[in-house]
Parts: structure tokens; sequence; C-alpha cells
């Protein structure tokens, strides 16, 4: 209560010790120049009752004396008419306005209530003998007021004031008064001028202050606001009224506001994510209830404290949103609510989402492998992902199976060599290279297929038996691996004779070797199979014996015309011969074994020869034709 009554006195203190107003030297007794006249304020007598009080006012100017102007008293009775509606006040006029010592504080509080009062009413003020306003002064003059306090006729006190003039007067000026709308609350402001002492606010010509508003001269801006219950869509005019010291109210231009929806709707209730593939979540909430929703403003952060970011405004009929491309980490959501007249609600409690890394590195590029004998050497480009925690290398023998990691420890380089086993079933070989992450992600495989030199000859072929056909061809059954085997060779060697050697194409139905003409005799044969690389197998050997009468001798003759010379290539078994005849004419004696005749001869169709055999019997005639 103490602080409330020193701070109200001091507003009072203030209003009296204002430039351009002739204080006592007790600084209680202000004159203060109107437009017209010199307006006199001063205080109550603590120690007097209003009934026995009087008050003498006398005025002197330039270099003449004291002159009593006016005697004054104050009016219980109209004290009591204009108080009648101030319990308070009105309780502190039945007192005569002398204090309870016991309840001094309560007496000075309504003191100081008492002096607003009159500051804003000069009529209570006249009524309560603390005010007088002398009009018999000229404008050119100097003049000094003192006030004489009677009780019971006899002087008690006496204040006197400094010299004023009415050419202190300075007309109050007109100031600017603004309105604005926050939330249901209407917000006045005008600057401040220390001429006014305080100020009325009036709403659609409603007084919102009925003893004043003060604002400190210490302030420069007036704010006042009105908070009552105000119709949404109505017009309020709004108009500010200054009060001087004199009692002279300056009313300023009023100003009109139509009172707009600023409550927002209700914060969103209810928010949660669902993780849809890595770097991709999606916000969902409960709708809020309002008529006048226009939508929501999705919120991230990065941490609890924010600073929140808006991401995305959505119409009402969204309750979901879809953030991609996030990168790892932990965001933080909230939703606020909007309505058409862009009021928006406090955003909603933040909700953490963690968002792990998921996020493969990029293939690995520039894979080349390079091959020598018994290693694989493989390279490629180093990837550039910030958080990359090295390779991993896979290989796989032929085009079917699983892949087998050879680096169980990831690698560091962009480099690895491969010691290929001794034995293995393919000459193929797949190779895959990964990219692997700190958070344990692989990329895609980058692969590559190596194909080795066939170094590794085939399986050695076997004759598994023989026979001479009736014209004396040799047959040989043989087995080989049909898969690997592109030849078999064969080679023949008699027992006193040179080899001969054979080759024979390989297919999946070769069974049986032919042999035409083969020596005969003690025989030993020798066969190899070779692969499509040149490989060839470990010789199979195979003895036998073929008899001179199991052979069925065929001669061989051939003709070959060589321009104007003819001749005849032949091979005779024993016993065998031929003649030639030219023209129908025998020029040549019998030919045996074998050999070759060049004849001159015009034409080749003159030229035959005939085959006989070891009964001389005519076997064949042959000719050019």
């Amino acid at each position: 209560m103490t602080s409330k009554i020193t701070y109200i006195l001091l507003l009072i203190l203030i209003v009296l010790c204002w430039k351009g107003v002739a204080v006592s030297s007790d600084k209680k007794l202000a004159v203060v120049p109107s437009s017209s006249a010199l307006v006199l304020r001063w205080p109550l007598l603590d120690d007097v009752p209003l009934s026995e009080m009087e008050v003498e006012i006398f005025r002197r100017s330039q270099n003449t004396g004291w002159e009593k102007i006016a005697t004054i008293k104050p009016s219980l009775e109209k004290l009591h008419s204009l108080l009648s509606s101030d319990p308070g006040l009105y309780k502190f006029l039945e007192k005569g306005g002398i204090p309870e010592k016991a309840n001094a504080d309560d007496y000075n509080f309504v003191l100081a209530l008492f002096y607003i009062r009159t500051l804003a009413d000069t009529e209570l003020a006249r009524a309560a003998a603390i005010f007088y306003e002398d009009s018999q002064v000229e404008r050119s003059k100097y003049y000094q007021y003192k006030i004489v306090y009677l009780k019971e006729k006899k002087p008690v006190k006496k204040l006197v004031s400094n010299e004023v003039s009415l050419k202190y007067y300075r007309k109050p000026p007109e100031l600017p008064v603004k309105a604005s709308q926050e939330g249901n609350t209407v917000i006045i402001n005008w600057p401040n001028a220390k001429i006014y002492k305080l100020y009325f606010i009036y709403r659609n010509n409603q007084n919102l202050t009925p003893y004043g508003y003060y604002v400190s001269p210490k302030n420069e801006g007036c704010l006042f606001k009105d908070q009552e219950t105000l119709e949404e869509g109505k017009v309020y005019t709004y108009q500010v009224k200054g009060l001087t010291l004199t009692g002279e109210r300056v009313s300023f231009k009023p100003v009109s506001i139509k009172i707009v929806d600023q409550e927002p709707p209700l914060a969103p209730d209810g928010l949660s994510f669902q993780k849809i593939s890595p770097g991709k979540i999606k916000l969902s909430w409960k709708p809020v209830k309002a008529k006048d929703l226009s939508g929501y403003r999705v919120w991230r952060a990065s941490s609890l404290e924010g600073p929140f970011q808006p991401l995305a405004t959505l119409r009402s009929q969204q309750t979901s949103y879809l953030d991609k491309n996030l990168a790892p980490g932990v965001y933080y959501y909230a939703v606020s609510s909007m309505d058409y007249n862009d009021n928006e609600s406090p955003r909603s409690y933040p909700l953490m989402v963690p968002v792990p890394d998921e996020i493969p590195p990029a293939k690995v590029k520039g894979l080349k492998a390079s091959v020598e004998p018994g290693l694989v050497h493989l390279r490629w480009r180093s990837s550039p992902e910030k958080d990359l925690a090295g390779y991993r290398v896979y290989r796989r023998f032929g085009p079917q199976g699983p892949f087998v990691l050879l680096t169980v420890t990831p690698l560091t380089t962009e480099t690895f060599d491969d010691n290929l086993p001794k034995a293995m079933d393919s000459t193929e070989i797949y190779y895959q290279v990964r990219a692997l992450d700190k958070a344990n992600n692989h990329s895609p495989p980058a692969a590559i297929k190596v194909k080795l030199p066939d170094v590794t000859p085939p399986p050695k072929p076997i004759i598994l038996g023989h026979r001479i056909t009736e014209k004396g061809d040799l047959e040989l059954e043989v087995r080989f691996n049909p898969v690997d085997t592109t030849a078999l060779m064969l080679k023949i060697c008699p027992e006193k004779d040179s080899c001969q050697k054979y080759s024979f194409k390989t297919k999946k139905e070769l069974k049986v070797l032919k042999v035409s003409d083969p020596p005969h005799g003690k025989l030993v044969l020798g066969i190899r199979a070779r692969d499509k690389a040149g490989n060839v197998s470990e010789v199979f050997n195979y003895r036998m014996y073929i008899a001179p009468t199991q052979i069925q001798a065929e001669p061989k003759v051939e003709l070959r015309p060589r321009g104007k010379k003819c001749q005849v290539k032949y091979d005779l078994p024993d016993g065998y011969f031929l003649l030639v005849y030219q023209k129908g004419e025998r020029i040549l004696p019998p030919v045996f074994g074998k050999g070759k005749i060049r004849l001159a001869c015009d034409s080749p169709e003159e030229v035959e020869v005939r085959i006989f055999d070891k009964k001389a019997q005519l076997l064949k005639k042959l000719d050019f034709n």
C-alpha cells in the first residue's frame, strides 16, 4: 500500500512541478497561464477540517503591494453532491479531511485520488477551495500570488508563488492517435506531450477513463489497452482528449478500427511420423476442429531449442506431410494451425525424428582386371563418399553359384590381388566390388568377368578295341571327353617302317576312328586329345598286329592333265600292273609298284590306262574324261 501511495504522490508532484508554472518556495502553490487567465492550484491542509477552513488570495504586480482579490471557503454541500457516487472519497469528507493516525496510509491514498479527481474536474477543485482562476490580468505584466489559510478567521499558514505572466501560455498541441488490434485487445497509442497532465480515452463517445489516464512526462509515447470484450466485425471509434493543469481539454482526431477475429485456432495434436524409405518420412496429425480453419504450417529444426523453420503451408484437408531427401541426423518437427484471418496457433510440442544413415555409397566406377599366372589384379577408382569405410571384394568361379567374400576386413585402398588356387573348376572368374560406409551400407556391386588362359590339357583318350573291315580298313573304338576335346591325333608305327599320322575332328557322336589302307604287321598306336586352346593330353599307347592277308589290296590310279602333258600317278599292290595306251596303241611295257608317268599328248582324250590284277585279269579302264 505504501508503495502505491508514494507512486501517486509522486505523480501529483510531477504535475505541479512543470515548466511554465510559477511554484512557491515550498513547491505547493502553482500558478499556470491559460489563454486568458492565470490559474492557481494549492493543496489542502492536513490539520484543518474543511468545515473550518477559509483561503484568502492575494496578488501583486510589478512595483505594487499585495492586494487581496478573493476569499473562498469549501462548499461541503457541493462536495457531497459531486462525490456521492464515490464512497471512498465521500468517507474522507465525512471526517473533515483530517487523517486518522492509525490509518494514515489509507488516508494518503484517498487524498491522492482526490487530487487526481480535482485535476480532472475543476468544479470539484472549486468546491474544495483549492482552485482559483484570475482573469483580471494583463498579458504584458508579471504577477505574484499569495494564499493564506484561515482557521476560525485566524491565519495558520501561507504559500507564495513565483512571478508568472500570460506570455508563458502556449496552445496545447493536437496529437496524432493510432489504433491497432492484438488478439482481443485494441491498443491506442499517441505521442506524449508534457503540457498534458491527464488523458481521457473515449470509445464510441463513452469515457473509458473517468478519473483520467496518467502518463509520466519521461515517456515519449502513450499506450492504452482496451481489453473489454468487443464484438467481432463491428467498427469502433476511439478519441483521446488531453487535459492541462489549467483544466483545458483538447480533443484529438478520432480513429476507427474494425474488430477482426485474432483468436488463433488450437494447436494440432497427435503428431507422429512414419518411415517411408531411406531419407524420407511421413508426418501425420489429428485434424483441428475449427469453422474458420484455413490450413496448417509444418516446422522443422535441428535441435529442440530451435530455431524452427517453416517447411510447408498446407490446406485444411491435409493432415500429413512427406519430407524427403533428409540427410542422416536427428530432426524436430512441429505443426501449427491457421484460420482465414491469418491467426496462427502456437506450434505443437516438437516431435523428435531420428533419421539413420541408410543411403548406400555410389556404385564403384572404373573396375578393371589384369591377369598373371596364378594371379588376378583388380583396380578401381576412389569413391567420393565422405563417410567411406572401405571396399569389399567378392569372387565366384563360373557363371552360376554364390559369391564368396574375399575381404572380411574392408580394404582401404583401390586395389586387390587375388592369388588363385591351383585347382579350379572354371577358367571364368566373376568378381564384385562394393563400397562400404561407416553405417555399414553397401553400394550396388561393380562386376567384372575375367577369363583365364586354358593351360589344362584334356583327359587322355582310350582305345577300347579294333577290327579290320572287309575292305581292309582299320576301325578303332575310342572313348574321350567330348566337352573339352576338339581333335584326336593318332600315330601308327609299324615295326620296320616309319610312323603314319592321322588327325580326326571330334564330334559328340564320334566313337569309331576309321583308317584306310593301314600298314600291317606289328603296330604300336599312340592317341592323344587336343582342346580348343591347343593343349594336348597324355598319349595312350595301344599295341596290335595286322596280318598281310587281312588286307584286301586296292590299286590307286589318278589321271591329271598338265597342259600338253598327261600325268598318271599310281600305287599298285604287289602283283598288280597297268598298261598305258595312246591313240589305241600301247606305248609302255607293264608298269608295277608306285610312281608317276608323264606323257606328251595333244589332247587328254587320246590317253587310256588299263589296270590288271595278279592273274592278269582286266579290272578297269581309265581315261581323262
